[in-house]
Formats: C-alpha cells, structure tokens, sequence
C-alpha cells in the first residue's frame, strides 16, 4: 500500500480544502454538465450522445458519494459530535434547498404546471424532479451522518468491508415493493429514477475508508476495482446491450469501481494552474453550479420548445 498525505492543517488546526477532492468533484460536475446539456440539446452522432450520457449517468453518484465519504471523515468523523452536527445539519439544508429549487424550476418551466399541487408534490416528496433525484439522496445520507454519528464514527475496519458486503447485497432487493420516492432513495425500486443509498453506499464507506488509510494507491483494491470495471464493460459488450441505469444492478454497481477509482488517482496530479484553478473553483460551488445549470436548462427548454 503506498500513502501520502494529501490534508493538510493551518497552524490553527483547521483542515484545509483537499485539492484532490476538488479535482474529483470538478471532473464529476463537468461531465454532469457536458450530460445534461446533450440530453436537451444534442450534438453529434445520436450513439454518442447516448453513450456518454449512459456513462455519467453511470459513474456520478457513486463519484459524488466516494468524496463525501472522504470529506466526511476528516472534516465531521474526526471531530466531536457537537462540532460536526451543526456542519452535518448544515449540509442536509443545502442539499434540500437545492432539491425544492430544482424542483420549482422543473414544475414550472418542464412539466409547465403552475398549480399549487404541482408545487406541493414535490415540497412533500411525492414526485421528484427531473435531473435532481439525487440530492434527496445525498439530503437522507446527511441524516443518517447526524442519526448514527457515534457509530459511524468509531466503526472498525471489519465492520466498514460488512457494510461494503451488505451494500453489495442490497442489489437483490426486491425492488418491486417500493412505490414512494423517499423510501426509494434509500432502497431503490423499479420505476422511478432514484439513486439509492443501501446499493450505493459502498462507495461513501470506502471514501471513509481510503481517508482513514489515507489511501492512494492500494496494491489489492486498485486492481480489484479495474477488474469489476473491466468485466462490466466486457458483459454488455458480449451482450452488446447498455446498462440498466435503475434500479442499481450487481454488475452496475461493483461495475463503477474501477472507474471511480481512475478519477481519485487521476486527480492526485497537478492539471497546471489554469487546469487546477478552474477544477478547484468548480469543485468548490458543486452545489451551486448544478442548480443554476438545471435553472437554465429547464428555462431554456420552456423558451424554445
């Protein structure tokens, strides 16, 4: 295993921004982005729109939820639970901010419903939006933080691979008994786009994980992880077929791993200053970027449709 310590400390003890989490969330967010837009507005071969969007659709979350867990380790796991419950509360705000902001813009301006039910759905998590399914994810993942805090935060390494274990595991959900969106963000179901946390959570344990080790290259995972991507990648193509994007399969799920991982050793390197400075602000207003794109993406599809 070969580490290096990439958090550093002021001299007031405060951690500073990691630079390598803000390269991971920049890349995630551009390709977030870059998705959205061909979606509204395609350019290009109709095949390459489909499969770059399948691709994002594919590795974001899971992208997102690695650095959260990461993050969460040093800046909420290694303080006391006064300190970080304000920080955790904090985050669950912003992220439902984010949702209800996205979720009037996609009322008004996509489904073109000015009624006051219409707003309400999705106020009461009857109905999400479009594009913004996962920030009720990311939302309930600040709650358990807040609910489980002392758990989570002195949980052994063993229990953290159970957890990855049963993460796994929850793939063979019977995905069919859940309707509702909020309990489908936690446990998935079949026909609604949701991004739910007990199939995903594997990657948020191992950003805790890999912060804990301070991991960067691992001499088992890294392979691992290549290996799960590389049969992913050779299933569909033998069965030439695309992913299911929902509800979260097996093969998704360990699928992404490989991929997730190229983006943490990718963004170990300096991108030059123009390259860093972009990623890094990027990285630093991910919340924000992704509502006003939304914002504008709805808009521009009312104004010109």
């Amino acid at each position: 295993m070969a580490k290096n310590s990439i958090v550093t400390t002021h001299s007031d003890d405060k951690k500073s921004r990691n630079p390598v989490l803000d390269r991971i969330k920049g890349f995630l967010v551009i390709g977030m982005v870059l998705s959205h837009t061909l979606n509204f507005f395609p350019v290009g071969p109709p095949m390459f729109c489909v499969v770059f969007s399948t691709y994002i659709s594919t590795m974001t979350f899971p992208g997102f939820l690695f650095v959260l867990g990461y993050v969460s380790q040093y800046a909420y796991f290694s303080k006391d639970r006064d300190y970080a419950a304000k920080r955790i509360f904090l985050g669950f705000v912003k992220s439902m901010l984010a949702l209800y902001v996205c979720g009037i813009f996609f009322t008004f301006f996509m489904q073109r419903d000015f009624s006051l039910r219409g707003f309400l759905d999705k106020f009461l998590l009857q109905e999400l939006p479009s594009y913004s399914e996962f920030l009720l994810s990311f939302a309930l993942l600040y709650l358990v933080m807040l609910l489980f805090f002392p758990f989570l935060k002195n949980m052994s390494d063993r229990t953290i691979l159970v957890l990855c274990a049963c993460s796994v595991a929850m793939t063979f959900f019977p995905y069919h008994l859940v309707t509702h969106p909020l309990p489908a963000s936690i446990v998935g179901c079949e026909n609604l786009c949701t991004f739910p946390l007990a199939q995903y959570g594997i990657f948020f344990l191992m950003g805790l994980y890999f912060c804990r080790k301070n991991i960067v290259f691992h001499k088992w995972i890294c392979p691992l992880a290549l290996l799960c991507t590389a049969c992913y990648l050779a299933y569909h193509l033998v069965l030439w077929k695309g992913p299911i994007l929902f509800p979260a399969t097996f093969d998704r799920v360990l699928g992404t791993t490989g991929i997730v991982y190229v983006y943490y050793l990718v963004s170990q390197k300096n991108l030059g200053k123009y390259g860093d400075t972009m990623l890094t602000f990027i990285g630093k207003h991910t919340l924000v970027i992704l509502v006003v794109h939304n914002a504008l993406l709805f808009v521009s599809n009312f104004l010109l449709k």
